[in-house]
């Protein structure tokens, strides 16, 4: 099975707000993206953490890097997505045909 994540746009949504419990700012950027597990006939909509607006992932395909599944401190398996590219913009519409659109 192969993981490949693809992103249709560099559009980055930021939230931003004050904290009702604590009363201190907050703000995080999240983009748009496309699970590809492999088996299933469609991707899923998924949403990715980026720092901020300028650091979003360019349009194209990526693979999930072995180093974004690791042991957290409570022993459990944990995920922190690492995207590694796999085609670029102009190559990931020739990619998803040559893989069946997966």
């Amino acid at each position: 099975m192969s993981i490949k994540i693809e992103i249709q746009s560099m559009a980055v949504d930021q939230i931003a707000g004050t904290s009702q419990k604590t009363g201190k700012q907050y703000s995080f950027c999240k983009q748009e993206a496309w699970f590809h597990n492999g088996k299933d006939p469609y991707p899923s909509k998924i949403e990715l953490m980026v720092d901020r607006p300028d650091k979003a992932y360019a349009v194209g395909i990526y693979s999930l890097d072995p180093a974004s599944v690791y042991v957290d401190r409570n022993n459990r398996l944990a995920v922190s997505p690492i995207l590694v590219p796999v085609a670029p913009a102009v190559q990931a519409a020739d990619y998803k045909a040559a893989s069946g659109g997966k």
